[in-house]
């Protein structure tokens, strides 16, 4: 299962953003180049000082210490990668949103680099957002904002939100964690869709007449 982040970026054309991207990808391996040789420089080292390997196989707070670490670091490192930032406000708006396969889940705690929120969790087939689909984040005063024509989610389906409204069969409708919604058809189409902090996962994400700009 593939998780597509509901993020947006700054404008720019297809040459620019191959060009962030490759400067990105750069910045990515250079940090991998470091890291390597950084471990042929320590290995090399241990490899030709005998007191050295001696000494640390000999100490066992130095061995069992650094396999901690080590553990740790990917144990922390591993969790702290799916927190939601709380400083930043995610928006996600569908002039026409059609769900189908729907079903509410309930209310999940959801870890943020604060602490735990409270958010609604869905599950469904698919979800496609049309005649208008964007994305907003907005931090530090910025807000970029990437739209689409249209933008799809398909196969097994995870949304988590702290808000989700539009107008549906004819009423307006505004669901929370605190007043969650309850007898929901699993086949349901939504105008003017919002979604407040969205979090999805799905097998693919598809999308035509990409546009990212940053107001």
């Amino acid at each position: 299962m593939k998780t597509f982040p509901t993020g947006a970026g700054p404008a720019m054309s297809a040459q620019a953003l191959s060009q962030a991207t490759a400067r990105f990808m750069t910045h990515v391996y250079t940090w991998m180049a470091f890291g390597i040789a950084l471990t042929a420089v320590v290995s090399y080292e241990f490899s030709t000082r005998p007191d050295l390997v001696q000494e640390f196989m000999g100490n066992p707070f130095l061995l069992w210490g650094s396999i901690i670490l080590q553990l740790g670091a990917v144990f922390f490192l591993s969790a702290a990668i799916h927190r939601i930032p709380s400083a930043v406000a995610i928006v996600v708006f569908g002039a026409y949103a059609a769900l189908t396969g729907l079903t509410f889940d309930g209310v999940a705690e959801v870890a943020t680099a604060t602490g735990k929120v409270a958010m609604l969790k869905f599950s469904l087939s698919s979800l496609t957002l049309s005649d208008g689909a964007a994305l907003t984040y907005s931090f530090d005063g910025r807000s970029p904002v990437t739209r689409a024509a249209e933008l799809g989610l398909s196969g097994d389906i995870v949304l988590y939100a702290t808000k989700l409204s539009g107008e549906l069969d004819g009423a307006m409708v505004t669901y929370t964690p605190a007043a969650p919604p309850s007898g929901l058809a699993s086949d349901i189409t939504i105008t003017d869709f919002v979604t407040d902090q969205p979090d999805a996962s799905a097998d693919m994400l598809t999308g035509a007449g990409l546009e990212m700009t940053d107001s």
